[in-house]
């Protein structure tokens, strides 16, 4: 197994970087830091958080303090650093010994926004997000300081006690110029680190507060989007000397397939197990627990105790782990197992790793990767494949693509690009087939051709109608000179060939220009579409206003049609007075009846509801779910129930709805396996089976992608499982990241039989009737009822003897199913239709498939009991097969096809066969 060098910030590297000052200049035609505050941002409430006296350790071992005293240290007497924006950064050498994470750098990068870094893989990284990334301290890292306030360096003590001290003073941020924050870092002779903090005012985006490793992915984390009491120290107290086995990422999993051992998919992160000692070379003995087979490949027992290890590695040496499972054939299985690393220096220290596995719903994903490449994910149970289908993507906002299953099986990706100076982000969208081949190419859906003003655009979402229409829904802030922000939602229509119907269109046609905190100006965020059974669409978004009231923040609403016809003005549906509650996000998911669900919080720290409406926007009821969040969504299930989730600070929460509206599930925490927070994208859709399936994204400290499959009761069948990793976020779409993906396009997710079609097709007892179709209304022929039969009976794999000419209509050798069928002949499950013949393209009929399905279940020789007298249209006793008939509802395996009837000698269609194939040999 190969073996990586962990290059760091090591002492002749920093030494060289001297305490010299780079300044980056920002691109010309942009200004990134007004302009970059999200809507989102902008509602949220800072909560001021009291000391919560120590925390830690991390994986490496180190602790935080704030109990600690505080005791200001004045730099304004030191060395001005030349750093006015957030694009800039100062090189600067540590004049005494210094560890960090087990290393001794001599050198650090100070960083305008709050931010230490001692990696020189960032020392020009432009805006860093906090403690995102490697190798920095953060006391207060934030992307929207305001061009504003003064950093200074100053030395002093005397060794052993020497230290260094970095201060902000005076920054503003964008989103309250009237708070000015004061902070500072200082690093400690021998490796500890202190925040402290003069003065802190309002915080309208998350600042990151806490250290991160050189890997990225192990982090201590202070706080993070909660306002810090002015008058705080923390310090962060680095461990003693000694062992360190540090496996990462510390979760990582894949999807994997029906009853199949198979090689783990590791995605973009591989798992590595690094030796982060300090004490020298190291052997790491690894132990695994599981509950699955799973093997670890690629490593030996190196040292003859009979536990398989690494060998000897090098301190800051690394090895990558590779891992083998064996899955169940059950949909929704899941495993976590945990690997162990231990340390033959010191058997005292281990580090684990978890590795999570699930055999998946079917559903289909887009996200950007690595915030820039646009990606397709197809899940299902008998295999998982990504597909890139454009490079035009690029992250925005944490908005990301949206994805939409067609009437017609193919899939709608549609995300945003930006070109052009100054820059502007147009809708780019794709058409891709089942196969993820290119049915349509990049194609711009663009308001804005010839814009000569900065437009960024935000939360892309879109539905589709029963008579195959799609509505496409975002918003768009538009900015002037002076960086005076104007925001609009535009809605288009498309047909499933991609081509532009009508639109965009303004829905909005707001004129007022403004900046955060000036009076009626409006500021649009989290645009959502639904559809409705009678072909409209229902599009909702959040409009936050600041009235001399108050700040209004209501959820507004407007219907159109298929065509793009408006049916219903724009109304305010939340109706929150000026100062008196804020809806800061909306979700929306699409209900059978022509009826839509609207979900939203209606305080800042309050808890969600959610309105039913009817395609007229009129309300049918309202619901109190409990919880708080952003990124809402929601999916009707299977028997009418409907489940709501949202994001939860990098976890998720879910609630459904029993059918007639009331909450069945109160708000449910779904926490994520990994230690990770910031999750912004959340989708949820169903499969055929309904059941749930909920994807969200997290961050932090490194990206993952995690799942969880919940039944309608509640029950969660897949508990939160990571299925990828990443070095580098993925930005999956809030609302709109996910959807159904139906093995075959004829039939619909809803349809009575499509969970038992799709068990079929899982399970390779068919492949359809054609190129992604199965033909449910079809009836069965008898040639084809001998296939279904013996494959559900011996399993997928099995072929039936060579034919050797029983029935005089059937060719031999060379007859479609001739095989099967005389297979089927020689169990005694048929004799034929007589006169020596078998007339295989006779369809067979609904008496005459109770006798076959239960012969095929018990044996030739079976006698079901006498009949009672079930069904109306079936003599009793006397009627033809009516033992079996009965017999068959007995089992569960049919309710007839009525309340009172059999409809004994109607044909049985493909739809009606897959029903009676599944519930009579359990198919899974």
């Amino acid at each position: 197994m190969k073996r990586h060098n962990f290059i760091v910030f090591v002492a002749a590297l920093c030494a060289a970087l001297g305490a010299s000052i780079a300044v980056a200049s920002r691109p010309p035609g942009t200004s990134p830091v007004r302009a970059g505050v999200p809507a989102s941002a902008r509602t949220e409430v800072s909560r001021v958080v009291a000391p919560r006296a120590s925390g830690g350790p991390d994986q490496f071992g180190y602790t935080w303090d704030d109990s600690v005293p505080f005791s200001w240290i004045d730099a304004t007497d030191g060395t001005q650093l030349s750093l006015t924006t957030c694009m800039d950064v100062y090189q600067a050498s540590i004049p005494f010994p210094f560890r960090y994470y087990g290393v001794v750098p001599t050198g650090m990068v100070i960083h305008y926004n709050g931010v230490l870094s001692f990696d020189p893989e960032h020392d020009r990284d432009s805006c860093p997000a906090g403690s995102l990334g490697a190798a920095r301290a953060a006391p207060d890292g934030d992307w929207y300081f305001d061009n504003t306030g003064t950093i200074y360096m100053k030395t002093g003590g005397t060794a052993p006690d020497r230290w260094l001290v970095v201060e902000w003073a005076g920054l503003e941020s964008v989103s309250d110029p009237t708070s000015t924050f004061t902070f500072e870092a200082i690093l400690h002779e021998g490796g500890d680190i202190t925040f402290q903090y003069l003065s802190m005012g309002s915080v309208g985006w998350s600042p990151h507060t806490g250290i991160v490793d050189f890997t990225g992915y192990d982090d201590l984390r202070y706080m993070q989007g909660q306002q810090i009491p002015a008058g705080t120290a923390v310090r962060f107290t680095h461990p003693a000397s000694g062992a360190h086995a540090f496996p990462y990422p510390r979760a990582n999993g894949s999807f994997v397939s029906l009853g199949q051992a198979q090689q783990q998919a590791t995605g973009d992160l591989v798992p590595t197990l690094l030796n982060y000692g300090e004490l020298g070379d190291d052997t790491f003995e690894v132990t695994v627990d599981s509950s699955w087979s799973l093997d670890l490949e690629g490593l030996v027992d190196t040292d003859g105790d009979g536990i398989v290890d690494t060998g000897p590695l090098a301190q800051l040496e690394s090895v990558p782990m590779s891992f083998k499972v064996d899955a169940p054939a059950t949909v929704g299985a899941s495993n976590t197992a945990v690997i162990t690393a231990t340390s033959s220096v010191d058997p005292t220290v281990s580090g684990q790793m978890l590795v999570q596995n699930a055999v998946p719903a079917r559903f289909a994903l887009a996200d950007l990767k690595d915030g820039w490449t646009g990606q397709i994910m197809v899940a299902q149970p008998t295999g998982t494949s990504w597909t890139q289908v454009t490079t035009e993507g690029r992250y925005n906002g944490g908005s990301g693509p949206t994805i939409l299953e067609e009437p017609n099986g193919n899939l709608l990706v549609a995300s945003f690009s930006m070109w052009g100076n100054p820059s502007v982000f147009h809708v780019v969208y794709t058409i891709r087939g089942r196969s993820g081949a290119e049915v349509l190419p990049a194609t711009t859906l663009d308001p804005h051709t010839g814009a000569t003003s900065r437009i960024w655009a935000w939360d892309l979402s879109a539905a589709a109608t029963p008579d195959r229409r799609t509505g496409v829904i975002w918003h768009d802030d538009t900015y002037d000179s002076d960086d005076n922000e104007n925001d609009n939602v535009y809605f288009a229509v498309l047909d499933e060939d991609g081509n532009i119907l009508f639109g965009p269109q303004n829905v909005t046609n707001n004129t007022a220009f403004g900046q955060p905190g000036d009076l009626d100006v409006p500021f649009i965020t989290g645009t959502h579409i639904a559809a409705t059974g009678d072909n409209r669409f229902v599009l909702s978004w959040v409009a936050e206003t600041e009235r001399a009231a108050g700040t209004e923040c209501n959820v507004y609403l407007a219907i159109y049609d298929s065509s793009g016809a408006q049916v219903k003005e724009i109304r305010n549906l939340s109706g929150l007075p000026a100062g008196g509650g804020m809806a800061r996000y909306v979700g929306m998911g699409d209900l059978s009846d022509n009826r839509v669900l609207v979900a939203y919080p209606t305080t800042s720290g309050g808890q969600i509801e959610a309105h039913i409406l009817d395609s007229d926007g009129t309300q049918v009821a309202a619901t109190p779910l409990g919880g708080d969040g952003d990124s809402i969504d929601a999916v009707e299930l299977a028997g009418k129930k409907t489940l709501i989730a949202w994001a939860a600070g990098g976890d998720a929460e879910f609630a459904i709805l029993d059918p007639s509206f009331n909450l069945a599930v109160p708000a449910t925490p779904l926490p994520g396996p990994a230690q990770a927070n910031l999750g912004w994208g959340l989708s949820v859709t169903r499969d055929a089976r309904g059941n749930g399936i909920v994807v969200w994204e997290a961050w932090q400290p490194y990206a993952s992608l995690n799942y969880a499959y919940i039944d309608p009761t509640g029950y969660v069948m897949t508990p939160p499982t990571v299925f990828r990793t990443s070095a580098a976020p993925f930005f999956s779409g809030r609302n709109s990241g996910i959807t159904t993906y139906r093995p075959f396009a004829d039939v619909p997710v809803r349809s009575f039989a499509a969970g038992f079609i799709e068990r079929l097709f899982d399970d390779r007892i068919t492949s359809g009737c054609g190129d992604d179709v199965f033909c449910p209304n079809d009836p069965v022929a008898r040639e084809q009822m001998a296939v279904f039969l013996l494959k559900s009976e011996h399993g997928s794999d099995y072929q039936p003897p060579p034919c050797i000419g029983i029935f005089s209509d059937l060719v031999c050798p060379g007859g479609f199913a001739v095989n099967w069928i005389e297979e089927l002949y020689n169990e005694g499950i048929t004799a034929g239709c007589g006169g020596g013949n078998y007339c295989p393209g006779k369809p067979v009929k609904r008496d005459q498939m109770a006798v076959f399905l239960l012969k095929a279940e018990h044996g030739s020789d079976y006698q079901p009991p006498a009949c009672s007298g079930i069904f109306d249209d079936v003599a009793c006793p006397g009627g033809f097969a009516v033992d079996w008939v009965e017999q068959l509802y007995n089992e569960g395996i049919t309710t007839g096809c009525s309340a009172t009837s059999y409809c004994p000698t109607n044909p049985v269609l493909r739809s009606q066969m897959a029903v009676f194939l599944t519930r009579a040999f359990g198919l899974p």
